[in-house]
């Protein structure tokens, strides 16, 4: 059997004080087993006995007050973080639906049409008006608005199919004039 430390020997002798208070036979006889193992035991507990016995008579002067966190009845915290917590997240739940709903608006109806050099393309805006763009020629069209019409790059024509005028390069005469992203439409 190893050795038993100091510490070790007082820990058990501490247990065996403490099971005796309440011990039955058999925590007894436990007890004289293990006091008979090493004489080491006995003065061990003898000296927590006599500890035990030296605090005994100072336990009625001892006043234990209740820690007023450990108060069995804790007040109700008031619901007011409930309703904040409620609040953010249904104005967060409307923003996202309302992204979701506007997002389809936001895309743009907006194409563009480009032909190479040499390459002729006839865009038809309604059943009555056409475009005919010429080599080397990028337009932008909306689908949403027939009336817009923006010239990037190269000529084009456009009208009725039996009456074509031809529309200078940068020009937006006949659908409106530009500066930067606006557009301005004549009426």
């Amino acid at each position: 059997m190893p050795a038993e430390s100091p510490d070790s020997i007082e820990a058990r002798a501490i247990e065996w004080h403490i099971r005796l208070r309440d011990g039955d036979d058999a925590i007894w006889e436990g007890f004289a087993e293990w006091l008979a193992e090493d004489p080491r035991h006995a003065v061990a507990y003898d000296a927590i006995e006599q500890a035990d016995l030296a605090i005994e008579p100072l336990l009625p002067h001892v006043v234990i007050r209740e820690v007023a966190n450990d108060a069995e009845e804790q007040p109700e915290q008031p619901a007011r973080r409930g309703w904040r917590w409620g609040l953010a997240g249904g104005g967060l739940a409307a923003s996202v639906a309302a992204a979701f709903l506007l997002l389809p608006q936001a895309e743009s109806s907006r194409y563009e049409v480009a032909t190479r050099p040499g390459e002729r393309q006839v865009v038809q805006l309604d059943p009555a008006t056409q475009i005919t763009l010429n080599g080397a020629t990028r337009m932008t069209f909306d689908r949403k608005d027939p009336r817009f019409a923006s010239l990037t790059k190269g000529g084009a024509f456009s009208g009725p199919a039996r009456q074509r005028q031809a529309l200078p390069a940068r020009s937006r005469r006949q659908f409106g004039r530009g500066r930067g992203n606006g557009v301005q439409r004549r009426p």
